[in-house]
């Protein structure tokens, strides 16, 4: 390997005379393969590494870009560099430059792009690609190239792997509700199965999270609603997460209907996820309009901007869950659901649309859209099902609906202001 000094010219015009020889066709990238493979993993190492003191933008864009032709429709080459550069692609995909993390994403796609690799056979390179989500949505670095090309490589890995194999290549820390990687995972297989749709899919990570999830979403605001303390720091970000993971789980009811024993559905109803679903709800009835601003940094923001739809998100959960399952109905009825959608129902003063003093001008839910929501969620609940139809007229004699004489719920046109 010829030693050239950091950022010389005579390397630039040799890094854009391969790149573009390679245009010339597999033989020619072949060759260029032998005779620079080595002088360019040396080259990358040198670039990225923070304490090698070299720094050159336009020098590692001609690199990577030079590799990137190198794979592009070369199997044996694609291998060859995967094998020798696999352990540098995370340093790319997080370098500081969003230019350079293009050429690299793009570099990447060309890499993979027959097959003959598996990008999940390297966790660093999908926990680069992940924490890149991250980093592009808390700095709010505005590049809808980068943010598509990582989404397109992402949505490559979901169709060639098992998504349970990948979520369990992240599940690593059992006494994390949820980690940063996780929570970008879910966000990423949400919009890829809301542009796909569900196809023949049967995420059954959804299930062990959401059970996970809502457990310690529930245990952190029981805890905080008794001993009147500041919410584990944590509660957000699971309360956020799960409500994608749930909306999602939501969005595969098509699938359901048109699928009998539907692999996902029959895992959740053989879980403990109603029941977890119904002890959360309960939860959040008691927390969100006790929860107050707990530092000055969140005086400034709405509070409860992080829960918002939990309600209702988990009642459609519950909906979808049940769905014509009378013996799902039973549990959920038989631990409290019935009650918990009913007080969802109500009309409360604290979360209305009118001024509130300890909230400013926000009310903490769209009264109208919970209550339809819990409305709608009661009706299935208690379709062709008498033991909940009873728990309901048990309940009290201040309705929130009517039972018609098919047994469905229909809209009540008073005002219920209590909590049973």
């Amino acid at each position: 390997m010829k030693i050239y000094e950091e950022g010389s010219e005579e390397l630039k015009t040799k890094l854009k005379g391969i790149r573009n020889d390679c245009v010339q066709g597999p033989q020619k990238q072949s060759e260029l393969a032998d005779a620079h493979i080595t002088e360019f993993k040396d080259l990358l190492v040198q670039y990225t590494s923070p304490r090698s003191g070299f720094y050159d933008l336009a020098l590692l864009k001609l690199l990577t870009q030079a590799l990137s032709n190198l794979v592009t429709q070369h199997p044996s080459n694609q291998t060859r560099i995967w094998n020798e550069f696999g352990d540098q692609l995370p340093r790319l995909i997080a370098y500081p430059d969003l230019e350079i993390v293009q050429t690299a994403l793009i570099f990447i796609r060309n890499l993979s792009s027959s097959g003959s690799i598996r990008l999940l056979s390297r966790r660093p390179v999908l926990i680069a690609l992940l924490d890149l989500f991250i980093r592009l949505e808390s700095t709010h670095e505005d590049d809808d190239a980068v943010f598509h090309l990582a989404f397109v490589i992402v949505s490559s890995i979901f169709e060639a792997e098992d998504v349970d194999a990948i979520w369990k290549l992240l599940d690593t820390f059992e006494d994390e509700p949820l980690t940063p990687p996780q929570a970008a995972f879910i966000k990423c297989f949400d919009a890829y199965i809301h542009k796909t749709g569900p196809g023949s899919l049967t995420p059954l990570f959804f299930i062990s999270f959401l059970t996970r999830a809502l457990s310690f979403a529930r245990v952190s605001m029981e805890t905080s609603t008794s001993a009147k303390v500041e919410p584990d720091p944590r509660l957000a970000s699971v309360v956020q997460t799960s409500l994608v993971a749930a909306e999602t789980f939501v969005f595969f009811q098509t699938a359901f209907e048109e699928t009998t024993d539907h692999p996902l559905l029959k895992a959740a109803r053989s879980s403990d996820l109603p029941e977890i679903t119904v002890a959360a709800l309960e939860a959040s009835l008691a927390f969100l309009p006790s929860i107050q601003p707990f530092s000055k940094a969140s005086e400034e923001e709405d509070p409860l901007k992080e829960f918002a739809n939990f309600k209702p998100v988990l009642m459609r959960l519950m909906t979808v869950v049940a769905g014509s399952d009378d013996s799902v109905k039973e549990r959920i009825g038989s631990v409290g659901g019935l009650r918990a959608c009913m007080n969802c129902a109500h009309v409360d003063m604290r979360e209305t649309g009118k001024p509130c003093p300890q909230f400013g001008d926000h009310g903490i839910d769209n009264s109208s859209a919970l209550r339809e929501s819990a409305l709608f969620t009661l009706s299935v609940l208690l379709k062709n099902h008498p033991s909940n139809q009873q728990r309901v007229r048990d309940l009290g004699d201040t309705p929130v609906g009517v039972l018609d004489a098919q047994g469905v719920l229909q809209p009540f046109e008073g005002k219920n202001t209590r909590q049973i």
